[in-house]
C-alpha cells in the first residue's frame, strides 16, 4: 500500500514538474514573438541568447582582473551584438521591401525601427546601438523575472491549499469561467496580486540587483562610502528580515499585503526585487 501511494506521489510530482516547465516555456515563447516576431524559421536564436545569458550569470574575468574587461574575454557581449545586429538587419530589409506578410502585425523591433526613421528623433540621434540596449533590457527582464514568479508561485500555492482556493475563488468571481484572464483583470484581482508581491519576496529574481555605483561620498549607518563606490544590494535578505516584515517573515503569507500600501517599483525599500526603478519603466511593465 505504502509502495503504491509513493508511486502516485512520484507521478503527481513529476506532472507538477512537468506543468511549471511548460509555464516558463511558454512566458520565453511569448517574449521571444513580441520582440522579434515571427522570424525564429530565419534564426535560431533561443540557443544563441541562451549561452549569452549563462556567459553573462558566469564569474567575468573583467571583475577581478579590470585592465581585461574591455576584451569581453568570454565574449557574450560580441555574442550578443553580432545577433542583434543580424536580426535588425534582416528587420530593416523587410520594411524596404513591405513584405505582404509583415505588413499586419508589427514586433517590437520593427517599432524601434520606424521611430529611428522619424523626424522627431533625428535630433537626439537614436540608432542601432540604442534598439540593442533596450531589446536587452526587455529580454533580462522580461523572461527570467516572469518565469521565476511562475515556478515559485506555483509551487507555494501547492503547498498552501486554502491560499490556493482564495485565488481560484478570485478568478471565478472576476474572471468566470468562460474566457481567459486579461490584461484588464488584473487590478481587479487583488489576492493574486498579494500572491505576486509575496513570491517576489520569498524568491527575487536574484538574490543581489544589478550593481549601482554611488554618485558621491557619504556615510550610512556610521560607514564612509567614497564616491564611485560598487554597491551590491541584497534583496533576498531584506525580503526574509523580520526587522523590515514580522516574525513570520520566511512564511509564505500573501495575507501580509492586506490593506498594507507596498508596491513593487521601488519605492518601498523592504520590497525591491527589481531594485529602485521608476514605476514607468519600460523593463517593469514586461517583467510584472
Amino acid at each position: 500500500m505504502e509502495a503504491a501511494t509513493s508511486e502516485h506521489e512520484r507521478k503527481h510530482e513529476s506532472k507538477h514538474h512537468k506543468s511549471v516547465v511548460n509555464s516558463k516555456k511558454v512566458v520565453v515563447d511569448k517574449t521571444y514573438r513580441m520582440v522579434f516576431g515571427c522570424k525564429d524559421d530565419m534564426f535560431d536564436f533561443k540557443p544563441i541568447i541562451s549561452e549569452a545569458f549563462e556567459l553573462v550569470r558566469a564569474s567575468n574575468f573583467g571583475d577581478y582582473v579590470p585592465f581585461l574587461a574591455p576584451y569581453d574575454i568570454q565574449a557574450a557581449n560580441k555574442k550578443f551584438d553580432e545577433f542583434l545586429e543580424k536580426l535588425i538587419e534582416e528587420h530593416m530589409r523587410d520594411a524596404k521591401e513591405q513584405r505582404p506578410q509583415l505588413k499586419a502585425v508589427k514586433d517590437f523591433i520593427d517599432v524601434m525601427l520606424s521611430l529611428m526613421e522619424s523626424e522627431s528623433m533625428k535630433e537626439v540621434k537614436f540608432g542601432k546601438d540604442n534598439i540593442k540596449a533596450i531589446v536587452l533590457d526587455v529580454l533580462a527582464a522580461a523572461m527570467d523575472t516572469s518565469a521565476n514568479v511562475v515556478n515559485w508561485a506555483i509551487p507555494e500555492l501547492l503547498r498552501h491549499p486554502k491560499r490556493m482556493k482564495r485565488v481560484q475563488d478570485e478568478l471565478r468571481e472576476v474572471v468566470g469561467m468562460d474566457r481567459m484572464v486579461e490584461e484588464t483583470d488584473l487590478p481587479k484581482l487583488n489576492y493574486l496580486n498579494m500572491v505576486i508581491k509575496e513570491t517576489m519576496r520569498l524568491h527575487p529574481v536574484a538574490p543581489l540587483i544589478v550593481p549601482h555605483e554611488s554618485v558621491e561620498d557619504s556615510t550610512i549607518n556610521g560607514y564612509f562610502k567614497p564616491k564611485k563606490s560598487r554597491v551590491l544590494v541584497n534583496v533576498w535578505t531584506i525580503g526574509r528580515d523580520p526587522n523590515a516584515w514580522s516574525e513570520d517573515a520566511e512564511e509564505f503569507n500573501p495575507d501580509r499585503f492586506i490593506n498594507v500600501d507596498i508596491v513593487i517599483f521601488g519605492r518601498d525599500f523592504q520590497l525591491i526585487p527589481f531594485g529602485p526603478v521608476e514605476e514607468n519603466a519600460h523593463e517593469l511593465g514586461l517583467a510584472i
